[in-house]
C-alpha cells in the first residue's frame, strides 16, 4: 500500500510540475500573441505594397495621393536636397524619428524613395523623378 501511495505522490507532483510550466505558457500568451500579430500585419502591408504599381505616361510619374504628414516629410527631403536620415527630417519637421522613419519607410514602399544603410544609420534618397515638386 506504501508503494501506492508513493506513486501517487509522484504522479501529482509531476502533475505540479506541468500545469506550472502550462501557467508560464499561459503567462507569455498576450506577449507571444502581439508579436505574431505584428509580424503579419506587417508582412500583409508589405505584401499589399508591392502589389501596387504606378503608371509612367510619357516618361513623367503618375500623381501619387499622399496623406498631409507623407508630404510634409516629402518638401522637406526636397528642400534638403541631399540624402537624409529620419534626424535630419525630424530635425526639420519637429515630429519625432521614429514617425520619420514610418514616413520615409512609406515613401520607399511607394517607389519614392530608395534606402541604403550606412553602419547603424539608414539613408533615404529620394528618387530622381520625384525631386522637382509637381
Amino acid at each position: 500500500m506504501a508503494g501506492a501511495w508513493s506513486q501517487i505522490f509522484k504522479f501529482m507532483k509531476y502533475l505540479k510540475e506541468g500545469i506550472s510550466c502550462l501557467r508560464e505558457e499561459v503567462r507569455r500568451l498576450p506577449e507571444l500573441f502581439a508579436k505574431q500579430v505584428a509580424e503579419e500585419l506587417d508582412k500583409k502591408l508589405d505584401e499589399k505594397f508591392a502589389e501596387i504599381t504606378f503608371k509612367v505616361a510619357s516618361g513623367s510619374p503618375s500623381v501619387l495621393r499622399l496623406n498631409l504628414s507623407e508630404d510634409l516629410t516629402l518638401q522637406v527631403i526636397r528642400q534638403l536636397d541631399r540624402p537624409v536620415t529620419s534626424v535630419d527630417v525630424a530635425a526639420k519637421t519637429g515630429r519625432a524619428r521614429a514617425v520619420e522613419s514610418m514616413y520615409l519607410g512609406r515613401l520607399v514602399r511607394m517607389g519614392m524613395a530608395s534606402k541604403a544603410k550606412d553602419g547603424r544609420k539608414t539613408i533615404f534618397t529620394l528618387k530622381e523623378e520625384y525631386r522637382a515638386e509637381r
